[in-house]
Parts: C-alpha cells; structure tokens; sequence
C-alpha cells in the first residue's frame, strides 16, 4: 500500500500555536489563528504489516522492536528517526497491534525550511498504522497523536504543523479551542515557494520569541503578543474570506500586511536570525513584485523559505524562472478550487410504498446488511459519504420528530464493545444539518429546497432509498474528477434491461471518453419499442443510476419551473434537465452496475441480498 503525506505552508499565523497555549498563564493573551495549504512537495512510502517497526530511506534504515520502553527510549535521540519511534511509540501505547515496514520511495520536501518535514514523517507513520490495521482514525485523530509525537520527543511544537495531514486544501485552525475548518477555495491559487539555501537556527528564534510571554513586560513586547494574537487572528479571518470569494489578489495584500507586523514588531528579539538578508532581498525585488500579489517569509521566519502568491498560471512560471537565477531552489505549488464539498439527500415522504413497517420507523431506518452489520438503510449511505471525504451533508426530512431519530441512533451506545464504531458514527451526525420540508409539490420541489445552503456551489445529491455499488463504483470520485474536467451537470447512468426502461429516466447521447456520455436527450419512462429506435447508445439503454451533481443550472430552471407552474402535476427533477440541456451541456458517467432501489417491498426484497454479498431466503 502507498501513502503520500504532503508537507505544508502557513499562509499567515505562524508562531501563534505556541503562542496561544500561555492563555493558561495570562489571561489577557488573545489566542490567535493560523491558516496553512498543503504542498505536493512531501513523503511518498510503501508500507506493510510487520513484527517490527523497520523504516527504509536513502540516508539509512531503522529496525526496532515493537517493545514500548525501547521506543520511548529511541524516541529521545533527536535524530530522522526519532520520529518514527515517538510515533510508533505513541500508536502502540492506544492500541493493540503489530509492527509496520516503511520503504520511503520519495522524499522531496525540503527539510528544516519551516514546510512541517518532521509533522510529516509522524503523520506517515500513525496513517501507516492506520490504514494497515483499520483503526478508524479520521485525520484529527492522526493529528493528535503526531502532536503527542512531537511533544513526547521534547519538541515545543504547537498544533499547527500537523494540519499537513488534509494533504493539498486550505485549513485553518483557531486557537481559542483548537477547532479545524476547512476552506473551500473559490478560484485557483498559483503559489511559489523556494528554499533560500541558506541556514537558519530555528531553536534560536523560538527561544528568543517566547521571552516575551507569559506576560509584555514593555509596550513594544505588548505589540509582540498582539502580534501573535488578535492580528493573526483578523488577518486569519480576512484571508478565509477573500479565499471563499476567489478574491486572490486580496489574500496577496494581507501577505504582505503580515510580514510587515512581523518585522515590525517580532524580528528585534532575534537580529541575527530574523534580519534574514536573503529573504528580504527577495521580498524588496521590483520585478518579482510585479509579477505577484503577494509575498512573505515561511514557517518561523528567518532565511528558510519564501513563499510568492503569483497573480496567475503564466506569472506562477515567470516567477519559478526568475528565482532559479537568485541562488535559491524554487517549487511550484497551485492550489485549485474545491468545487464539491456538499451532498445533499432527499428524503422526505411518508414512506407508504413499505408500510406497515413505516408506522413507527421512517423508511431510510429499514434495515440492510452490510460489511458484516445489520444497519439501518441510511447509515450505510451516510458511511460512504464521510469515507468519501465530505464533512457537509445537508438532508430534507418531513419533521423535527425525524431529526430527532437521527440523533438517537448516531448517538446511543450500548456498551463498550462496539466503541470505535459508535465514535465514527458520531463523528457521521456531527457533519449532518437538516432542513425541514413541508408541502413539497413534487422530487424536483423537494431538491430546489437545498438552493440556499448549496450556496452556489455545485451538490452531489443522492436519494434516500436508493443505495450504491460501492465496490465497483465511487460515484462520488467519479463526479469530482469529471466536474474538474468539464465543468457542467453531471448525472450517473447505468444500462438497464428492458423491462426496466419503463419506469425509469433514460439518457441518450455520444460517447466522447472512457465512461462518459455527452447527452443530448432525456426522457422520462419511455416505452421499450421506443427507447429501442430512439434512445439507445452503443446498442444499450441508459437509465439514470440515482446519484446526480446539481448545479446553478438545474437550480435555476427548477425555479422557473416553480414560478411558472399552473397546473396540479408534481415538480420533475428529469423535467428541469430535460429543459438545462438546451442551455448547457450535461455528461452521463456510464456505470456497469445498477444502483439498489430499497423504496419498495419487491425492490427491497431483492436488494436485501445484493448489498449484503450473501443470499438470503
């Protein structure tokens, strides 16, 4: 198994990790925030199960033991693999397992240049524990556990290096209570960082720094704490917001705003570090001025690193050419905007067509099987969402009395046996909003209503009774990969048998890729003669499969439909992408297998055994 773990940048709040935790000692301190990106610069590795923990690289090679004491006992060397042991060390004390076999394939992260080498490596090792053994930690778990790494080696580190674990986003962290929020990016970012190839004492800086604190003994270190306090803070919150709105060349300005408070106030209580000659050189250069929006120093300061917001793809390259000439090694870094953050699932109805099962449970709390559990029918999907990555899922229901099943389930434990399973769970409802819809007029009624907390960004919207193939199919990697590509609708489509075409959406179009359907005709439950001379593509059917990517288009024509509407017949979904396909382009993702209706008794019946893997009678 492979596991690429990204180094990262702080985009501004550097120092304000450590900074923050004298809140305990003094009061007055203003806990700051700091937001990072992650790089492609990083640590590739090859990992598999061992009895020991081995760690391969090119400077070298480690073999210990999984013994606890003679982990702790490495961990305090304070060499490369002294992380790697603190790490282990650190997991094996929280779980009963084996050892891992490390071969680092790649390492291209510049080490000890404030781009969280070390959190790096730390990550790697609890992730490759993680994934090996299936222990279920999600990325804040992992992050807490290299942060015990770290301090368990003796290194005064904050929070803030082991935000590397979300790989290639923007997140920020707010220091009052250690909370995580990821960004979403509105617009591509072109970033260039480079390692000054010169030398910084770090240790020096940190220690120099951290003789202002507890408490300002002078109205200058007054200044310092602000610093590092309220004005990370406001720059931190101005930057989220700029970033939110694509509005780059703003995120460029508070750049530079940061690194001027930091000279102006922090760098006299380390001279012979903070002057950092190289770094201001390059800061004050006319021509890499013009060609950026911003520019400022990495990590803590010093002649490390530096790190220019280009003001596009072209001046990204200009600006990479230009430094190769000043004696530093120049990378590119471009974050690109996070399109898809949201699923949404409808699940309002009365569940009639599964009564009377329905008379004291709601339809999605049927039961299924699935890996082993017999789980109510929306865990199921709401797993495959969280796995997938997305932290917002957004689900109509009919009443409070739904909301309120929901967290009974998600939160009751039985007892301690099923413990890690109920914590994810957990974890699952804490990302849940709900909205309540009444008087629904019909499915694209009901999907209209997630307009306002789509916020203009594109949704994956599934429903409530259909489940997924989620073995052959990652539907929503599927529609994340190809949005980025053509940018439009996108609907998932699977063949379908002739009996079957009846009662179902089918799609017509081009094949144009590998899976992908350019359509240029829906409609809704055509007859099987019919769909034979005029809807086929390569001598199949294609029906809608269940899941869909929504956006402004959709949303826009299931207004109009709204507004307009006169007579008594119900709001379509397939009606307003029958009317978007006259204005923009909608692509099918051509799936092999069916998704499993679970809406009705024989459906039901049916599917019962296809997700489960097994036969049931």
């Amino acid at each position: 198994m492979e596991i690429f773990v990204n180094g990262r940048i702080c985009l501004a709040g550097e120092h304000s990790d450590w900074a923050s935790e004298y809140k305990s000692k003094n009061k007055r301190i203003t806990p700051g925030k700091s937001i990072i990106f992650g790089l492609n610069q990083g640590i590739l590795a090859d990992v598999e199960k061992s009895n020991d923990i081995i760690v391969k690289t090119k400077k070298g090679n480690l073999k210990i033991s999984t013994n606890l004491d003679k982990l702790y006992e490495h961990s305090k060397k304070h060499d490369y693999f002294s992380y790697c042991t603190a790490a282990s060390y650190i997991v094996l004390k929280k779980y009963d397992v084996k050892g891992i076999n490390v071969n680092i394939l790649k390492e291209d992260l510049p080490i000890k240049k404030g781009l969280a080498s070390s959190a790096a490596i730390c990550i790697l090792i609890i992730r490759s524990f993680n994934k090996l053994y299936n222990l279920n930690m999600d990325i804040k778990e992992e992050m807490d556990l290299a942060y015990q790494a770290e301090r368990l080696m003796g290194i005064k580190c904050g929070k803030m290096d082991q935000l590397c674990a979300y790989g290639e986003k923007f997140v920020a962290i707010d220091y009052k209570d250690n909370s995580l929020e990821e960004i979403n990016v509105k617009k591509n970012m072109y970033f260039v960082f480079a390692d000054l190839n010169s030398k910084k004492d770090t240790k020096l800086i940190l220690e120099s720094l951290n003789t202002i604190y507890p408490k300002a003994k002078n109205i200058k270190e007054i200044f310092g704490h602000l610093t590092l306090g309220i004005i990370s803070r406001t720059i931190v919150n101005k930057m989220i917001k700029n970033i939110q709105k694509g509005n780059v060349k703003e995120v460029g300005r508070l750049m530079t705003k940061s690194q001027k408070y930091f000279d102006k106030n922090l760098a006299y209580l380390c001279e012979s570090e903070l002057t950092s000659p190289k770094l201001h050189s390059l800061l004050n250069d006319q021509e890499l001025q013009k060609l950026s929006y911003g520019m400022k120093g990495v990590g803590s300061q010093g002649d490390g690193s530096i790190q220019i917001l280009a003001k596009d793809e072209k001046t990204q390259k200009e600006i990479y050419e230009l430094l190769k000439t000043k004696d530093v090694i120049p990378y590119i870094a471009t974050i690109k905007r996070n399109p898809i953050n949201k699923a949404v699932i409808a699940l309002c109805g009365k569940g009639t067509r599964l009564y009377p099962y329905t008379k004291f449970v709601t339809k999605e709390f049927c039961p299924v099987i699935h890996k082993g559990k017999l789980k109510p029918q929306i865990n199921v999907l709401l797993e495959y969402i969280y796995d997938s990555g997305i932290r917002e899922i957004i689900i109509a229901i009919s009443n409070r009395k739904q909301k309120k099943q929901y967290k009974d389930y998600f939160y009751k434990t039985l007892d301690d046996s099923n413990k890690e399973y109920d914590s994810k769970l957990k974890k699952i409802y804490k990302c849940i909003k709900f909205i309540i819809v009444k008087d629904s007029i019909g499915f694209g009624d009901t999907v209209l209503r997630f307009r306002k907390v789509a916020n203009n960004e594109p949704v994956i919207l599934f429903l409530g009774d259909t489940l997924y193939d989620y073995n052959e199919s990652n539907c929503i990697e599927l529609i994340k990969n190809n949005y980025d590509k053509y940018q439009s609708p996108l609907i998932t489509i699977s063949p379908k048998e002739d009996e079957e075409v009846p009662s179902c959406g089918i799609c017509s179009g081009k094949v144009i890729d590998t899976n992908i359907m350019k359509i240029d005709k829906i409609v809704e439950k055509p007859n099987i003669e019919y769909c034979k001379k005029n809807l086929q593509t390569n001598k199949k059917s294609y029906g809608i499969y269940g899941c869909y990517l929504i956006t402004n288009e959709i949303f826009d024509n299931l207004e109009d439909m709204k507004l307009n509407k006169k007579d008594s017949k119900e709001m379509q979904l397939t009606d307003a992408l029958i009317n978007t396909l006259d204005e923009t382009n909608i692509y099918g993702i051509m799936l092999e297998k069916n998704s499993l209706d679970f809406g009705n008794v024989n459906d039901y019946a049916k599917n019962f055994s296809k997700l489960s893997g097994e036969k049931h009678e």
